[in-house]
């Protein structure tokens, strides 16, 4: 959380104390898609690419639950909504592929 101060202290972040990973994730992509929605050129700005940047590393971990974390709690949340397609291309390559894979 402390990565991301915007998420951390807007109305998208339910979490107090003793957060639960999974459901942080959640709502931290409702937070990403309610940014991208509402800023034409969110794919353009800094957070959008600090969170794809994090994302990605999540991802590329030789950890396999961090991995498991994106996968489950980032991607899959996130491909619910086809707005954030776009962020593919902001990814690295590996994550670029996981991550489109949930939209077929």
């Amino acid at each position: 959380l402390n990565l991301f101060p915007e998420f951390k202290n807007s109305e998208f972040n339910l979490w107090t104390d003793d957060p639960i990973p999974y459901m942080v994730f959640s709502d931290f992509c409702r937070f990403l898609i309610d940014h991208i929605k509402n800023n034409p050129n969110a794919k353009y700005d800094a957070l959008l690419q600090r969170a794809i940047d994090f994302i990605s590393k999540l991802y590329e971990s030789d950890s396999k639950d961090l991995k498991d974390l994106a996968l489950s709690g980032i991607f899959e949340s996130l491909a619910k909504d086809l707005s954030t397609k776009i962020l593919a291309d902001l990814m690295s390559s590996e994550a670029a592929k996981a991550f489109k894979s949930f939209f077929k």
